[in-house]
């Protein structure tokens, strides 16, 4: 299971490593370019964002409970922004050769192009796409059970 930028590595394991997963389910993740993916509205956001911004409880609360230096927050900050905004996706191709079952969870506020989950759940071939109604990129924090409602039974399967 990869959340956000770990659904980028658990993309990865399945296109990389496939003899390594079994089934592979990604929440609140892209296979593309965030230009090219994300709603302009929350590339923008994305651009500007600073450790100010960034200071989301579901995010800086566990940070500042386990970090040895919480007063790095803002270079944590700013490794997010140049990850998502260095990474170059995958291509159509990568995600066809995909052949675990995977599950695509999207939130419909999440931020990320509603088109671009259809997409991803059109090219990888043995795919589900499961769209949470008025959930936003935390979804995981605030509506764990919902995700675990669909995350579980689709790990579970044989």
């Amino acid at each position: 299971f990869g959340y956000s930028m770990g659904g980028k590595v658990a993309l990865a394991l399945a296109i990389r490593h496939p003899e390594a997963v079994g089934r592979v389910a990604i929440l609140g993740s892209s296979m593309g370019p965030m230009k090219e993916t994300y709603e302009e509205a929350t590339y923008a956001q994305f651009l500007s964002i600073t450790p100010e911004d960034f200071n989301f409880p579901q995010v800086k609360d566990p940070y500042t409970r386990v970090a040895p230096d919480p007063s790095r927050w803002p270079d944590l900050v700013k490794g997010i922004r140049e990850m998502g905004l260095s990474f170059k996706g995958y291509t159509d191709e990568q995600a066809k050769g995909i052949q675990c079952p995977m599950l695509i969870m999207f939130g419909d506020r999440e931020g990320i192009r509603l088109e671009h989950a259809v997409e991803m759940r059109r090219l990888i071939p043995n795919s589900e796409l499961a769209i949470f109604p008025n959930a936003d990129h935390f979804l995981l924090y605030t509506g764990a059970d919902k995700v675990l409602a669909v995350l579980v039974p689709f790990l579970d399967a044989q």
